[in-house]
């Protein structure tokens, strides 16, 4: 599969490369497997290709967090979600089974992961996402905004509806 990848943690942007041999990822039975239409690299990749004390990468790394696409193939357990549907995603990958994640509190989650940060990212052909991250993208909207908006909506969502208290009504 085509790749932008990193091979070691490195302040210069001529780390970044184009390979046509990372593996071709596969979903698990609660993910989708997305084909990227599109991709942003945003202030995150900067840091994660820089490194930082405790970051812990498997290299090659894969970075973006922030990217739509078509989902491809789904997992059984993966519905309501189809091969066909425009999607982009939560980019905070948590586990659900922490006392933040049963109390619904997700971006407090002790296991979590971040999209392009602790684990492979969307900065290639192919992408799998967890089905729960989901989240489809209205017929007509532009991909490219739509591609550029995961990560900030992850930061506005807690700044709303966790610390904000926003709620309908």
């Amino acid at each position: 599969m085509r790749a932008v990848i990193f091979d070691s943690h490195t302040p210069s942007l001529d780390g970044y490369r184009v390979t046509d041999a990372m593996p071709m990822p596969a979903p698990a039975a609660d993910e989708a497997l997305v084909r990227v239409h599109y991709a942003a690299l945003n202030r995150l990749d900067d840091w994660v290709r820089r490194g930082w004390r405790g970051l812990d990468l498997t290299f090659p790394h894969i970075p973006c967090s922030d990217f739509c696409g078509e989902i491809v193939a789904v997992g059984a357990d993966a519905s309501p979600w189809q091969p066909g549907q425009m999607v982009t995603a939560n980019p905070l990958i948590w586990c659900t089974r922490c006392r933040a994640c049963l109390r619904g509190d997700i971006n407090r989650c002790i296991n979590a992961h971040l999209l392009g940060e602790t684990v492979r990212g969307a900065c290639a052909e192919y992408v799998v996402v967890p089905a729960r991250n989901l989240v489809e993208i209205p017929a007509g909207f532009d991909l490219q905004q739509a591609a550029a908006a995961s990560l900030v909506y992850v930061t506005a969502w807690h700044s709303l509806i966790v610390a904000g208290r926003l709620r309908a009504g």
